[in-house]
């Protein structure tokens, strides 16, 4: 599949030269993006430029390039890849590139706005202006040059354009919760320090599961570093990746039956063929008992949910006194790609209180 295609680029290997590793890693990304028609052109545009831009924010982060190369690395990039491919990497689309990978840390943009409408986008300075004509983007289905025509009068009523969350949030004083979407199969390496066979370096699975899965290379990995997985043809694939705790603990789960409205027993895919049952409590929020009228109504709201869907995306936090681990779940019914529910799910924990069904905590 693309996606897998894709993310086995971003990594980091010993390199002879680490400048021709990077190279060589925007020039596959590239062209496994140009080769595939699995999905769509913007999809796959967008995702390529992503990981291209991910790929020179990890490498800058890592100093080593910074400090060889100092403000020409993108110069040099540029140079390189367009004697190859004569269009597409200018400096200015490198930059762009990697300020758009900045702008979305967590996850790449999906199909919905082209290459051109982000790079507009990305001179916005104000965060809360971008992400408001972005979505104002989505929803009127601007072109390039109408997004343009938009930005330049800069007299569009956004107040009148809110969406119907904000909407209810202003007038009805209804929580806004975060959204926190991680990305599926990343981990957390920990390590062991056992008596007396010594350090053993393990990965965090998550609801205190620790799985042994380095058996090669292990001197290429260290304790606290983040992990993605790709699974090859026989097994498992691990790489390193330069992200931050936010992209933890996030899996695929399969409802097993609904306790109450804010309250669901999963079954959940914790990777390395590591499977766990849980009872999750959505986060941020509280709905009445069921022996309440609003109680009973909120648990059938959930269980109709379910019914129209195979599987949730799940990101948990600590649990509460109760031993139940806290959660923001995301569906998407008729959607059988897990990545596109994590990046574009609709927010349950959300709708339970836009529809009054639920309290924030």
């Amino acid at each position: 599949m693309m996606s897998n295609s894709l993310q086995k680029y971003v990594s980091v290997t010993p390199a002879i030269s680490d400048y021709q590793h990077l190279l060589a890693d925007i020039s596959r990304i590239f062209e496994d993006a140009k080769d595939s028609t699995l999905i769509s052109v913007n999809k796959i545009r967008n995702r390529a430029y992503w990981m291209i831009g991910e790929r020179i924010v990890n490498v800058e982060q890592n100093g080593k390039l910074k400090a060889e190369y100092g403000s020409r690395l993108l110069e040099n990039l540029s140079r390189d890849l367009s004697f190859k491919y004569k269009n597409g990497f200018s400096v200015a689309n490198l930059r762009a590139m990697r300020q758009f990978y900045v702008t979305h840390p967590i996850r790449h943009p999906g199909a919905e706005l082209t290459w051109s409408h982000h790079k507009l986008l990305l001179t916005i300075k104000d965060l809360d202006k971008r992400y408001t004509f972005e979505r104002l983007t989505k929803e009127k289905g601007w072109s390039k040059r109408e997004l343009r025509k938009a930005l330049s009068d800069n007299k569009i009523e956004l107040e009148a354009d809110m969406t119907d969350t904000a909407k209810k949030a202003k007038n009805k004083k209804i929580k806004i919760l975060a959204e926190n979407r991680g990305r599926l199969f990343h981990y957390r390496l920990v390590d062991l320090n056992l008596k007396p066979e010594g350090h053993l370096l393990v990965v965090d699975c998550g609801f205190k599961i620790l799985r042994r899965v380095l058996t090669e290379k292990v001197y290429l990995f260290h304790p606290d570093e983040i992990i993605e997985t790709v699974k090859g043809r026989e097994q498992w694939k691990i790489q390193k990746v330069f992200s931050n705790e936010d992209v933890l603990y996030t899996y695929k789960a399969y409802p097993r039956r609904v306790v109450d409205g804010d309250t669901l027993l999963v079954d959940i895919d914790c990777g390395f063929d590591t499977w766990v049952t849980q009872r999750l409590r959505l986060k941020g929020i509280n709905c009445p008992e069921v022996d309440n009228p609003k109680g009973a109504k909120a648990k059938k709201y959930v269980e109709d949910i379910m019914k129209q869907v195979d599987f949730l995306i799940i990101r948990t936090s600590k649990s509460d006194k109760y031993d139940r681990y806290l959660a923001d779940i995301f569906y998407l019914p008729e959607e059988e790609d897990p990545s596109d529910v994590a990046d574009k799910g609709r927010f349950l924990n959300q709708e339970l209180l836009d529809q009054k069904l639920a309290k924030g905590v």
